[in-house]
């Protein structure tokens, strides 16, 4: 979703967040009042907020979802900023609604491929573009190349980090094994060369 309104109010909630949780430095007790209400806000939004435009519309009712979770919890948001309890609750579903979002599309990507007798599914995300795919998924065996963005530990510079990984074919939840390869490259093209070496020992 490229709404403008909503891509404003996830950066507001991510603001929210960066205020709110270094109160632990200053004030302990804040910090476990904030937590205890940003819970409860999240339980509610769960409810109420099954998709990012149910998210934004929540924003319009801040105030009341804060002064529930207040009741329901008996907690005081003394001292506490209404919008920033609110606004840390929302970007904690937005990322739940996110991740949901994502095991849908690697659920509906494998059966298309499957129908189309691919042997690969390829997912793709906003952040990685078309070139590479942010999952690429053995229809088969629910094998999986998971890439995602990184740094370089040494130069800081932007790379693209392939990690092994297995799906859950019937979920689409990503789950990282032990014995993982893990992998850092800087191109598209180096991403594909290392995407068929590893393909290429998948049965």
């Amino acid at each position: 979703m490229n709404d403008p309104a909503l891509a404003s109010a996830r950066q507001a909630w991510r603001g929210a967040e960066a205020r709110l949780y270094p109160l632990a430095m200053t004030n302990v007790d804040g910090y476990q009042r904030a937590l205890v209400i940003v819970a409860a806000i999240s339980e509610r939004l769960r409810a109420v907020a099954t998709t990012p435009e149910d998210l934004l519309r929540c924003q319009d009712e801040a105030a009341e979802h804060v002064a529930s979770a207040c009741d329901a919890t008996g907690t005081s948001a003394h001292g506490l900023d209404v919008d920033d309890l609110f606004g840390s609750a929302a970007a904690a579903r937005d990322r739940e609604l996110a991740a949901q979002e994502r095991r849908v599309a690697r659920v509906i990507a494998r059966e298309r491929a499957r129908a189309a007798g691919s042997a690969w599914a390829d997912v793709h995300t906003d952040a990685l573009g078309r070139l590479v795919p942010e999952l690429r998924l053995h229809v088969d065996t629910g094998w999986g190349l998971l890439t995602t963005m990184g740094a370089d530990e040494t130069t800081g510079t932007p790379v693209l980090v392939v990690t092994t990984v297995q799906v859950d074919l019937a979920t689409g939840d990503v789950h990282e094994q032990p014995d993982r390869v893990v992998h850092s490259v800087t191109s598209a093209d180096e991403w594909e060369r290392v995407a068929r070496e590893l393909q290429a020992d998948v049965r």
